[in-house]
C-alpha cells in the first residue's frame, strides 16, 4: 500500500486516488488496491468524511457516506444524475416525494425507515 504509484503515501491519500482516478466505490475492491483490511478502509473513509467539512483536500467527501448494505462509499459525484429519487423527481415533477434524507451522513431513507439505513441515525 505505502508504495502505491512509487510512493510513500498516506492512507488517505491513497484512497482518495482509488476512487478519483480509478471511480471504484465498493470498499472490498478499495481494500484489494490499497492493501489495507476493509474495516480501515471503512475508518479511514469514515475520518475523511467528517474531515470535508473544513478542509477542501477531502472535498469529493462532502456529503458521501457508506451504505452498510452494499459495502460501498456512496459519493454524489459518482452517482447517475443525483440518484433515483432526483430522476423520478424529473421525469414526474408532481410526483409526492416519500424519501427522507439523513442529516447526518446524507443517505436517503424511505418513509417507513425509522433510522438511516446507512448510519443508523433516527430520523430529525
Amino acid at each position: 500500500m505505502f508504495d502505491f504509484l512509487g510512493k510513500n503515501k498516506k492512507k488517505e491519500d491513497v484512497i482518495i486516488s482509488i476512487i478519483s482516478v480509478s471511480k471504484i466505490t465498493s470498499i472490498q475492491e478499495i481494500s484489494e488496491v490499497s492493501e489495507l483490511n476493509e474495516d480501515e478502509v471503512c475508518s479511514v473513509i469514515e475520518k475523511m468524511i467528517v474531515k470535508s467539512t473544513n478542509d477542501s483536500h477531502y472535498k469529493l467527501f462532502k456529503n458521501a457516506h457508506i451504505n452498510k448494505k452494499t459495502n460501498e462509499v456512496v459519493i454524489a459525484k459518482y452517482t447517475s444524475s443525483g440518484g433515483v429519487a432526483n430522476l423520478i423527481g424529473k421525469l414526474m415533477p408532481g410526483a409526492a416525494r416519500a424519501d427522507w434524507k439523513c442529516k447526518f451522513c446524507g443517505a436517503t431513507n424511505k418513509t417507513k425507515d425509522k433510522k438511516c439505513i446507512s448510519c443508523g441515525a433516527g430520523v430529525f
